[in-house]
């Protein structure tokens, strides 16, 4: 059921029929994964690492020895320089939107002022529209938008092998069933 609800809310035309906060949370952490990989990784903010943690030989608290990297003479030379750089890179990584926060803005304006869509347009040709307004969200959209809402048209090609194959049909060739039920549902 909360894949279904999941979907509901990915489909621009039924967007609006849906409205609890616990669905779009769990489509933000859905965006999340898709983001990340599908394999548990820890979030990029939880990831930044202290660039004056360089110990040499000496075990840091979660009992891994961390070694200084060899230098040659340019790099020690340069160091300073170097060091400079990688805090101002540092800074600007600080300043620049996390993958979250870009998740949180696109769902904010799908879910606000992005009007639904008449019923019979299509949602995949109108995400493939705004992929470049939501490039996260249209990426997430093909799973969920795949999915059929009822099992009635393979129940109906069933149907039609049922009344294609008879006791007088027995002895048709499995390619001219195939052919005539191709024929009988798609002409």
């Amino acid at each position: 059921m909360a894949f279904l609800e999941e979907a509901t809310l990915m489909d621009p035309r039924f967007k609006v029929k849906l409205s609890t906060d616990e669905v779009w949370e769990r489509l933000e952490a859905a965006a999340l994964r898709e983001m990340l990989g599908d394999e548990d990784t820890v979030p990029v903010e939880a990831q930044e690492v202290e660039e004056d943690e360089e110990y040499e030989g000496e075990e840091v608290e979660n009992r891994h020895v961390v070694k200084k990297p060899r230098v040659s003479a340019l790099e020690e030379l340069l160091a300073e320089d170097d060091k400079e750089l990688r805090r101002s890179l540092i800074q600007q990584e600080k300043t620049a939107p996390t993958i979250l926060e870009n998740i949180r803005n696109e769902l904010s304006v799908y879910r606000g002022p992005v009007l639904p869509i008449p019923t019979s347009e299509d949602p995949a040709h109108w995400w493939w529209r705004k992929k470049e307004t939501f490039p996260i969200l249209s990426r997430l959209s093909s799973p969920y938008l795949c999915v059929q809402a009822s099992s009635t048209p393979s129940e109906r090609v069933f149907s039609t092998a049922g009344n294609t194959l008879s006791k007088e049909r027995s002895r048709l060739l499995q390619e001219k069933v195939k052919m005539l039920i191709f024929l009988n549902k798609n002409c």
